[in-house]
């Protein structure tokens, strides 16, 4: 190595430089709810509404971010908008809820490409805990009492739900997956899934009249731009000093 350094009047080396380790991220999409009123397993497609957030990510390493969420979107169910059973276009419960949701996830990017431009499509999955503020409107203005009088349990059950508060506050459980793809250094688009367990059965405002046995909960199908301007800005040679 002594020689090679008296034979080499100067040497090069390779270098990375990165800017601050922080990403951040922009998205929008629709929220799909999953509770009482609706008899789909899959969800109510035919109410479907909007949702949309922003998040800062710590890269952590190259395979793990820290991430701080906030997404404001809507909910609805609606009894009429489905027939398969007579009694539903009787009931005829419906409600519309306003969510804040604030949360702190893990995100594991599973190519361990945080440091890279990811030129591929990088997928990743992530869970974390979080809280939403909401607001509930529930209607039962449509509700046949009279269709109802040979289940009194039914109406047992909207008279408990009445006198049941609506809760201000929601603790959830989001996890999901994803993927992206860079369009530049510090620009990638992604697509995500995400789902949310909620600790109440109340969010679509009614629980002992519906199915006491179905949970709610949503999920949401978005898009977005990461920003990350701690990406690697690429590599370049500087010379070592000459001997």
């Amino acid at each position: 190595m002594f020689i090679c350094c008296l034979v080499c009047s100067s040497l090069m080396a390779q270098v990375h430089e990165y800017k601050l380790p922080i990403e951040f991220g922009i998205h929008a999409g629709a929220n799909v709810y999953l509770g009482d009123l609706t008899p789909s397993a899959i969800g109510s497609y035919k109410t479907i509404d909007l949702t949309a957030g922003f998040n800062v990510d710590a890269i952590i390493s190259d395979a793990f971010l820290l991430r701080v969420n906030y997404n404001r979107g809507k909910l609805r169910g609606d009894d009429a908008v489905y027939n398969d059973k007579p009694w539903r276009q009787q009931r005829n419960l419906k409600f519309n809820a306003t969510l804040n949701e604030y949360s702190a996830m893990v995100v594991w990017d599973i190519l361990a490409q945080n440091r890279e431009t990811q030129t591929a499509l990088a997928p990743y999955i992530f869970a974390g805990v979080g809280y939403s503020t909401a607001s509930i409107q529930r209607d039962y203005s449509r509700f046949n009492r009279q269709f109802f009088t040979s289940q009194p349990s039914v109406i047992a059950g909207l008279n408990a739900d009445l006198a049941n508060p609506l809760p201000k506050n929601i603790r959830v459980l989001p996890i999901g997956f994803g993927v992206r793809h860079s369009l530049t250094p510090i620009v990638a688009v992604e697509v995500e899934w995400s789902f949310r367990f909620c600790s109440s059965d109340y969010l679509d405002g009614f629980s002992n009249a519906a199915d006491t046995k179905q949970s709610d909960h949503f999920y949401s199908l978005v898009a977005g731009l990461i920003f990350s301007p701690g990406k690697k800005t690429g590599e370049h040679d500087i010379p070592c000093p000459k001997w």
